[in-house]
């Protein structure tokens, strides 16, 4: 039997998947696995203040709500893990697609931005009490705003059309296989799939870091807590999200 997506609530349209799954979990518990699934957001959210644009009924925008007590707060990063090795797989196996993962949580096809993931966690001292997995997927988006100059779909790129529903009902599958292996423990097979599908991984990027700095380096790993370890010129250094910004391969 599946944990996500036992419960599925439809909606037209909302605010934000997350923002509604989120008030869902303060008035009562919900089955783990419930899934909110939106045609429409008037006010989808990205990381930090950005906001997640869709067209109405093209994409795939829903959120996840679970439980993973099992797993200890200074784990929590595994959660996007399996979420963006979750999109990759479906992307894959339904379309014969290779995309990569975008550290942190951004999901690409070459330089092509189409789906991130947004994690919301509640912690209960050293255990997440719920999470709330936010996921946007550009399916049959056409056209988007000229400032997204790097935004791209799937239908874009393949030059026709998906079916949104079963790509939709293949990610469910895909996410619920990630998330027993996470419950199992697998935690070394999901952080190696992980750091190998990550843009760029083995090659020589640039990064751009706060104060301007430009600079070369390689992805050697990810930290259980998110962070990012990077080669410079045989310096081993450790950056969080927001330190540094990903600029080219």
């Amino acid at each position: 039997m599946y944990i996500i997506g036992n419960k599925i609530i439809e909606l037209n349209e909302i605010n934000s998947t997350n923002d509604f799954a989120s008030s869902l979990l303060s008035k009562d518990k919900q089955p783990e696995g419930t899934i909110v699934l939106a045609k429409y957001q008037t006010n989808g959210k990205g990381q930090g203040n950005n906001t997640w644009y869709s067209s109405k009924n093209k994409n795939l925008l829903l959120s996840i709500i679970l439980f993973p007590e099992f797993l200890n707060a200074s784990k929590q990063f595994y959660l996007s893990e399996i979420s963006t090795l979750a999109i990759l797989k479906t992307i894959k196996e339904y379309l014969n697609l290779n995309c990569k993962i975008k550290w942190p949580n951004d999901i690409y096809f070459k330089n092509m931005k189409i789906g991130g993931v947004l994690i919301r966690n509640s912690l209960k001292g050293h255990i997440i009490k719920n999470s709330v997995i936010g996921i946007g997927l550009n399916v049959n988006q056409m056209k988007f705003p000229k400032q997204l100059s790097n935004a791209s779909s799937l239908a874009l790129i393949l030059e026709k059309k998906t079916d949104k529903n079963e790509l939709f009902y293949n990610l469910l599958q895909n996410l619920d296989d990630y998330y027993i292996k996470l419950k199992n423990g697998d935690f070394d097979n999901i952080k190696q799939k992980f750091v190998t599908s990550l843009l760029g991984y083995d090659t020589i990027l640039k990064f751009q870091a706060n104060d301007g700095h430009i600079f070369y380096a390689k992805i050697l790993t990810v930290k259980e807590t998110g962070e990012l370890v990077l080669d410079i010129n045989g310096d081993i250094k450790t950056f969080s999200h927001g330190e540094i910004k990903f600029i080219s391969t």
